[in-house]
C-alpha cells in the first residue's frame, strides 16, 4: 500500500471517529437539556404555627394547609430569591418564581378528587424529573410535558387515551395537577429538575359551633376526644406521659405506602405476589406486623424507617419517638387522614369503593372491630400493647344541631378500649349540642 493510500485511509478513520463522537457529544447535549442534572439545596428555616424554627423540609407537610404558615413559608422563599413552583390548590392557580419573581402564572385545570387515594397532599416538594411524554400506571393514557414531583404525582398536560388519541374528559386527575398543553409545555420549558414545589390547599372548614359541656369525671386509661375540624377538645386525660405506638403502626405503615408506591405496586408476600391495594386489607382489618413488613420491604429498610420518620415529624407527632406516643400526637394522626387520607379509614371500616379500586383477593377478610356497627363510625383502629393493655383511635361523625362534625376519640393504656371509647361517645352525643 502505497504512503498516499495508507494516508487517505487514516484521514477517512478519523474522519468516522470525529463524527461518531460529534453524535454522542450532540445526544449528550440535547439529552441533559430535557433532564439537566440541578439539585437545589436551600439552607432555609420557617417558623411553625407554634412559633418554633424548623429547617425547610420536603414531603407533605399539613401544616401548608392552614393559610398563615403557607404565607409565612412562601414568603421565606421569595424573600430567599428561590426559584420555586406555587401550586395554589384553592385558587387553581400555578405560578413559577425565579429569583422571588413571578415569571409564570397558569390556570391549574384539574386536581386529584378530595378523600380519594389520589387526592393532591399539601406539602414542600422537589421536581424529581421531566418526560416529554409519560404512559400512565393507573390507566391508558398518555400525557405530555411531565414534572414528576412526588411519587405518583405529577405536573402535566392534558391526557389523551393512548388507543384513540382523544382527549379524556374527567373532571378529576389521578392526583396530579393538570394544565392546558400551552402552559404545561412553557413551564416544562422553564423549570429545571430539583426546582422545589410548594402546594397549598386551605383544608379549613372552622365552621363556628359553640358547645355546652357539662363534663363528667371519668376514670379509665389515658384518653382524648375532640374536634377534626376546629381542635374543640370535649375531654382528655393522660395517667402516662408515653404510650405503646405499636396498635397504631399499621396506620402510619399505610401512610408512607401509598405515598410512596402505586397502588398496582406487586410486593412478595406469604409465598405469593399481591398488589399493595391487596394487602391494605389484612394490614389495616387483621394489624398484620408480617404484611406491614412485606409492604415496606421494597423500600428498603433503611429508607422506610427515614420516611416513616419524616411522615410522623411532617404530621406533627413529636413526642412520637422510640415506640413511643402519646393521645395528642394520635390525634394529629387522626386528623391527617380524615382530612388527607381518608380512603385509609374506609379500609379500617371495609367500606373502600371496590368499584372503583377493584376487587382483593383479601376483600373477605372481616371486620372485627365493634365500633363498625356504630351508624357515626367513620374508621380507625384498636390493638393490644405490649402489657396486655389496650388502645385505639376511632373517627365518629356525629351530628351536632343541623351539624356533621368529625370527632376523634383516643384511648391508651385501656382495660377495654371499646367500652371507653364508647362511654365516651355516649357522654359527647347526650352533653353537647
Amino acid at each position: 500500500m502505497s504512503f498516499w493510500q495508507r494516508f487517505v485511509r487514516s484521514e477517512v478513520q478519523l474522519w468516522i471517529v470525529f463524527v461518531v463522537f460529534l453524535g454522542i457529544a450532540t445526544g449528550l447535549y440535547f439529552w441533559n437539556r430535557a433532564h439537566p442534572l440541578i439539585s437545589y439545596d436551600y439552607n432555609l428555616s420557617i417558623t411553625t404555627p407554634e412559633g418554633k424554627k424548623e429547617p425547610l423540609q420536603y414531603g407533605s407537610w399539613p401544616s401548608l394547609s392552614n393559610p398563615d404558615f403557607y404565607a409565612s413559608v412562601r414568603s421565606s422563599l421569595v424573600e430567599n430569591k428561590v426559584d420555586f413552583i406555587e401550586a395554589n390548590l384553592s385558587t387553581m392557580r400555578l405560578k413559577y418564581y425565579v429569583k422571588g419573581e413571578v415569571v409564570k402564572d397558569v390556570t391549574i385545570l384539574t386536581k386529584g378528587k378530595k378523600g380519594s387515594w389520589w387526592e393532591t397532599p399539601a406539602g414542600l416538594y422537589k421536581v424529581n424529573d421531566k418526560f416529554r411524554k409519560h404512559l400512565s400506571s393507573f390507566s391508558p393514557v398518555y400525557t405530555d410535558w411531565n414534572l414528576p414531583f412526588q411519587g405518583n404525582f405529577f405536573i402535566h398536560g392534558w391526557p389523551v387515551w393512548a388507543e384513540s388519541g382523544e382527549p379524556v374528559t374527567s373532571t378529576y386527575s389521578g392526583g396530579c395537577i393538570r394544565l392546558s398543553d400551552a402552559d404545561a409545555q412553557a413551564v416544562y420549558q422553564l423549570v429545571s429538575v430539583g426546582t422545589p414545589v410548594l402546594v397549598y390547599e386551605d383544608s379549613s372548614t372552622d365552621i363556628e359551633h359553640d358547645y355546652e359541656a357539662n363534663i363528667p369525671v371519668l376514670s379509665s386509661g389515658s384518653y382524648l376526644a375532640a374536634d377534626l375540624w376546629n381542635n374543640f377538645v370535649f375531654l382528655k386525660k393522660e395517667t402516662l406521659n408515653t404510650s405503646d405506638f405499636t396498635p397504631f403502626s399499621p396506620l402510619l405503615t399505610a401512610l408512607v405506602a401509598t405515598d410512596y408506591m402505586d397502588i398496582e405496586r406487586n410486593i412478595y408476600s406469604q409465598g405469593k405476589t399481591y398488589t399493595l391495594y391487596d394487602l391494605l386489607f389484612p394490614l389495616l382489618l387483621k394489624s398484620s406486623s408480617s404484611t406491614a413488613r412485606d409492604i415496606l420491604a421494597p423500600l428498603g429498610t433503611t429508607r422506610a424507617q427515614s420516611l416513616m420518620a419524616d411522615k410522623i415529624k411532617s404530621i406533627g407527632m413529636s413526642t412520637t419517638k422510640g415506640g413511643l406516643t402519646t393521645v395528642e400526637d394520635i390525634f394529629h394522626l387522626a386528623s391527617y387522614l380524615y382530612n388527607y387520607r381518608s380512603f385509609i379509614l374506609d379500609f379500617t371500616n371495609k367500606k373502600i369503593n371496590t368499584a372503583v379500586y377493584g376487587s382483593s383477593p383479601f376483600s373477605s377478610i372481616p371486620n372485627s372491630n365493634p365500633l363498625k356497627d356504630y351508624p357515626s363510625y367513620k374508621g380507625g383502629i384498636l390493638g393490644k400493647n405490649s402489657d396486655g393493655t389496650e388502645s385505639g383511635v376511632a373517627i365518629f361523625e356525629i351530628p351536632f344541631n343541623s351539624q356533621i362534625r368529625p370527632i376523634a376519640i383516643v384511648v391508651t393504656d385501656s382495660n377495654n378500649a371499646v367500652l371507653d371509647i364508647t362511654s365516651i361517645l355516649d357522654y359527647l352525643e347526650k352533653s353537647y349540642k
